[in-house]
């Protein structure tokens, strides 16, 4: 309970310009020195590249593309008959019921 309760501690103080205070700077690396009788890092020969794959062949609309086309459209638009007829039929239920509620309450009043 007391940690909440009690003032948090201050904060130190920050470096300003008119304190003079300066950030240290950070330490310059040391710069590398090669002993005379070594000898200048090899470096791995270069190796030809692997034969190159062959280009893919160019796709051409085929008989079998087409009709792989048209049986995903006829697929698609007879989802969404089968959709829009679902839909029709709820909003056409959920009409009936409230004109049936609303005949209720007209009878309710007269």
């Amino acid at each position: 309970f007391d940690l909440f309760v009690s003032p948090p501690a201050d904060p130190p103080a920050l470096a300003t310009a008119s304190s003079g205070a300066r950030p240290k700077a950070a330490a310059a690396p040391a710069p590398v020195v090669q002993e005379p009788d070594a000898e200048p890092p090899v470096e791995p020969p270069v190796e030809p590249p692997a034969e190159e794959p062959a280009a893919p062949a160019e796709v051409t609309p085929s008989i079998e593309n087409a009709e792989l086309a048209a049986a995903i459209s006829a697929n698609v638009e007879r989802q969404v008959a089968a959709i829009k007829a679902a839909m029709s039929q709820e909003y056409e239920e959920q009409e009936l019921a409230l004109l049936d509620r609303i005949a209720a309450l007209e009878t309710k009043l007269t």
